[in-house]
């Protein structure tokens, strides 16, 4: 199978900010804010021999992720993150079938 894009980028816009040290816990956190703008003209798969493309009007999105760490002693940190993304414009916006993306991790890490 082949994906094809043709004419086209993703053009991003963005902004954060980072902030720490909360209480006596070593805290560092951020927010960031993304518009994603996708500049396709079109599109087109090609599986099997055949191929399948179509004309679309480019999608928008927008994108928060906001995350940050907590340094519990000197070698151990937990950390988490998530990341919230939708499509508000082009010819994904009103359709309901296009879902929303996101995810959230955490973890946890140490030093010897």
């Amino acid at each position: 199978a082949e994906f094809g894009l043709e004419g086209g980028g993703t053009l991003r816009l963005g902004g954060g900010a980072e902030f720490g040290q909360l209480g006596d816990t070593t805290f560092e956190g951020y927010i960031r804010g993304n518009l994603y703008h996708d500049t396709m003209d079109s599109w087109d798969v090609n599986f099997a021999s055949r191929t399948f493309s179509d004309e679309i009007e480019s999608p928008t999105s927008l994108e928060l992720e906001i995350g940050g760490s907590i340094m519990i002693t000197q070698r151990a940190m937990l950390f988490m993150q998530g990341t919230y993304r939708n499509t508000v414009g082009g010819d994904f916006a009103d359709d309901e079938d296009t879902p929303s993306f996101g995810d959230l991790s955490a973890g946890f890490r140490w030093s010897w």
